[in-house]
């Protein structure tokens, strides 16, 4: 806990200190294409949720869709829209792109501060940051129960962890943003999952599912260990064998039957309109996402230097979550499998960028590094190697600029 607090306190704290002291970074952003045209000091003028200076480091890009939802609902007229053919709806707000759970926790915090006297953004912004840094020990606590009943020891542990509050972008775990929660929700499941603890388990992984898109691959481990258990010879017995079996079975199918419900919801109608029509996203597009990495992979080597090292992190990050993956695979392959498909569903999504934010939620990696930690001179240089690009990466978002 007290390692959490640290780095809690001094991410927030460096972001704020490096903006006071630089000023500003030399415009616009040339690490892609479109971010050329829409990282001007004055880009975000027309984004309110942006704008108010409260604790603004730790807000941008997809952070104005969170502290609108939680405010106001996904039907602000202060955010943008698209054109979309849904029916008789001509436009929907850009909002329906993004799941409603971490906007709903958010609301346990923002209306109490509304009652305190504080203006909607800045309630919403504190709110925003506070339930992510709740969601941040989840994850820490649930990844150190998960490997230490895998057999490893508390030095092994203690690493894992600390590999994920100092991950690349493990800095978004603290930022207006849905990782934070997501991330606790999952590994705080599996290590339930692990005890066998199946309700609690079941409704974290709902959670999950309702909160970033890829929340429904947690289905893959429950029922693994749901199979494991041998539930289907168990649900042939008479009593509390047989309840027991028909609750774990129930909590399987809790996350898959609550998807179900959002994707045929007008909520999952929407999303997949405004998902495609605006962010240019898909699910499994994979003729146009090999396309769209193979572009990327030329322009990490014949683009701008900004853009070799921002397709540089996407592919590092890539190869280290599939490369973990498969290293885990023969120890835990539920968890190796899981990883894996979650890695499949962000590359061919259609959109080559993202990937370093959206393998957080892969366990493989924090274990292996672990591992591979108990060498101590790979424990000082990875620890270096990911605090260096750890505060790159903290700054570039300070200032507005595109990290994924």
């Amino acid at each position: 806990m007290g390692l959490w607090m640290c780095w809690a306190v001094l991410t927030v704290a460096y972001q704020g200190l490096v903006k006071m002291r630089i000023g500003d970074l030399q415009r616009p952003d040339r690490a892609l294409e479109w971010t050329q045209t829409c990282t001007f000091k004055d880009s975000q003028d027309h984004q309110p949720y942006l704008m108010d200076p409260f604790m603004n480091e730790q807000v941008c890009w997809d952070s104005e869709f969170y502290l609108s939802i939680s405010a106001v609902g996904y039907d602000d007229p202060l955010v943008r829209s698209t054109p979309v053919k849904n029916g008789a709806t001509s436009r929907l707000s850009l909002n329906y792109a993004f799941f409603p759970v971490y906007p709903l926790f958010m609301r346990l915090f923002y209306f109490p501060l509304r009652w305190l006297g504080w203006n909607s953004i800045p309630a919403a912004t504190l709110a925003g940051v506070a339930v992510s840094l709740l969601g941040t020990p989840l994850a820490l606590l649930g990844l150190y129960d998960l490997v230490r009943h895998m057999g490893e020891d508390e030095d092994t542990a203690i690493r894992v962890i600390w590999y994920l509050l100092i991950f690349p972008a493990g800095f978004f775990l603290a930022m207006v943003y849905s990782e934070g929660l997501f991330t606790g929700l999952v590994f705080m499941a599996l290590a339930l999952l692990r005890r066998r603890q199946w309700v609690w388990a079941g409704l974290l992984a709902a959670l999950a599912t309702l909160t970033r898109p890829v929340g429904g691959l947690i289905i893959l481990p429950l029922a693994w260990a749901w199979w494991q258990d041998k539930t289907p010879e168990m649900l042939k017995q008479t009593g509390r064998i047989r309840w027991r079996a028909i609750l774990s079975t129930w909590m399987v199918l809790l996350p898959g039957l609550v998807i179900l419900a959002w994707k045929f919801s007008d909520w999952g109608g929407a999303f997949e309109s405004v998902e495609q029509t605006f962010f240019g996203r898909k699910l499994l597009d994979i003729a146009v996402s090999m396309q769209n990495w193979e572009h990327a992979w030329q322009s990490m080597w014949g683009g701008s230097p900004a853009t070799t090292v921002f397709y540089g992190l996407e592919f590092g990050a890539l190869a280290l979550a599939v490369c973990a993956s498969i290293w885990l695979w023969r120890r835990e392959p539920s968890l190796a499998v899981y990883g894996l498909l979650l890695i499949l569903v962000a590359f061919f999504s259609a959109v080559p960028q993202g990937l370093p934010r959206y393998v957080l939620p892969v366990p493989a990696i924090y274990i292996m590094l672990a591992r591979l930690g108990k060498n101590p001179v790979f424990e000082r240089a990875w620890s270096m190697a990911s605090l260096l690009l750890f505060a790159l990466q903290a700054l570039l978002f300070a200032f507005d600029f595109w990290v994924g």
